[in-house]
């Protein structure tokens, strides 16, 4: 039981912490040059959503990594 809670907590911090990485990336972009002038809230609302998105797929992709890289053992046994 004990090994499932550090697991979700694991999870929560990697997709945290990819997705706060990702939002400082994301706002590199110069997005504003494709919007029409007095959009700006709804670029704001797209660059959250695009930081969401990619940190949910580098946090995965790394969780996995780890997953499978613990699975490695199995192979030599």
């Amino acid at each position: 039981m004990k090994d499932l809670g550090i697991g979700a907590l694991i999870r929560i911090i990697t997709y945290l912490v990819t997705i706060a990485y990702s939002f400082k990336v994301v706002k590199c972009l110069a997005l504003e040059k494709f919007i029409r002038k007095g959009k700006t809230n709804e670029v704001k609302i797209l660059l959250i959503f695009i930081a969401i998105s990619l940190g949910y797929l580098v946090g995965q992709f790394l969780i996995n990594l780890m997953y499978y890289s613990m699975l490695l053992k199995w192979l030599f046994i």
